[in-house]
């Protein structure tokens, strides 16, 4: 757990909206801040409920000479990293990209960049660690927002397109156009419809091809990832924002109903599945939690940042009490030794 203290210490140092006397923190924090952040996923070995899945795969197919059952272009980077033959480096391109495209968007679209930032830590990084392809995928559809905000559908529509075939989930993307431009009125009534669909929709789904194995998922209420806790905090953030947010702005507006809508997909499917199509739509926490905040007291946004560093270590602390060990101890592909190494 030090290592995420320390980690975190650090962000908020580099990243911090603070000023050094009468001086504006040098840009190079921020710079290094990215650099730090993007270093921690990429290069890590064997931190992430996924991880073990996704080096044994690529290393199989190294040695076998053979494509993987992956999406398009998951496949298609699996092939650029071909020529090495080292299984980290596909996992490490997944982890730069992840951040690289975070950051981008966060930077181009919200009014604040550290709030934006520690929303994503908080919220979306620890499950990056475990979900390469759909962490991926989610920030993907993160940056197709001002196509969303502009109704540049066929902009949009095409950044989804790149998602999805990074990770079918982000296909739920496609419904998020009507979804943004509902009403906050009508916000109670779309939850109860859609609920009503996905409750008797359970079976049609797993169906569907590129459904089918994830179908397993569809009957489990599992507790993956925080359970009930996680629910309750990511529901408690959107309500914090509906309080807080400026009835003047209606994009932030639409912003808060198309997050909310996510809130029916874990109460219906369970954690596992229905939090990863979720995603999709808390990803826009990343740009609405900020340009909300912006103008409030700095008493306000410290109590945020407290409320999603006690998210962020309780989620760690959740999966080693649980005796997983899916983020500790933290250790770097470089301290590994290729001939002995051995998973958790």
């Amino acid at each position: 757990m030090s290592f995420y203290v320390i980690f975190i210490i650090a962000i908020i140092f580099l990243l911090g909206d603070y000023r050094i006397g009468n001086l504006k923190k040098p840009q190079f924090f921020t710079l290094l801040g990215i650099l730090t952040v993007t270093s921690v996923l990429a290069f890590r070995f064997d931190i992430g409920a996924d991880y073990s899945q996704y080096y044994t795969n690529f290393f199989k197919a190294y040695q076998r000479d053979q494509t993987l059952n992956y999406e398009p272009l998951n496949n298609l980077l699996f092939l650029i990293t071909t020529p090495f033959g080292e299984p980290w480096i596909p996992i490490a391109l997944y982890g730069i990209f992840t951040v690289g495209i975070a950051c981008y968007s966060i930077k181009k679209e919200s009014d604040n960049f550290f709030i934006g930032t520690f929303t994503f830590l908080s919220i979306f990084y620890l499950f990056a660690f475990s979900t390469m392809r759909q962490g991926l995928a989610s920030v993907i559809v993160l940056s197709a927002y001002s196509f969303l905000r502009d109704n540049k559908l066929r902009s949009y529509y095409l950044r989804i397109l790149i998602a999805g075939l990074f990770h079918y989930s982000a296909f739920i993307s496609v419904f998020f156009p009507y979804i943004y431009k509902l009403k906050p009125k009508y916000l109670i009534f779309a939850l109860i419809f859609s609920t009503i669909i996905f409750i008797g929709g359970g079976s049609f789904l797993s169906k569907i091809p590129f459904i089918g194995k994830y179908a397993i998922y569809l009957n489990v209420a599992s507790n993956f990832g925080g359970g009930n806790f996680q629910r309750l905090f990511l529901w408690g953030i959107l309500i914090i924002l509906w309080i807080l947010r400026s009835k003047t702005n209606s994009n932030t507006t639409h912003l808060l109903v198309l997050c909310s809508f996510g809130a029916i997909f874990p109460a219906i499917f369970g954690t596992h599945i229905g939090g990863r199509i979720a995603q999709y739509m808390y990803i826009f926490l990343c740009i609405a939690a900020p340009n909300i905040l912006n103008n409030k007291t700095m008493l306000i946004k410290s109590a945020y940042i407290a409320l999603l560093l006690t998210w962020f270590f309780a989620y760690v602390y959740i999966a080693d009490d649980n005796g997983s060990k899916t983020f500790l101890p933290y250790q770097t592909i470089f301290e590994v030794d290729a001939n002995t190494m051995r998973f958790k």
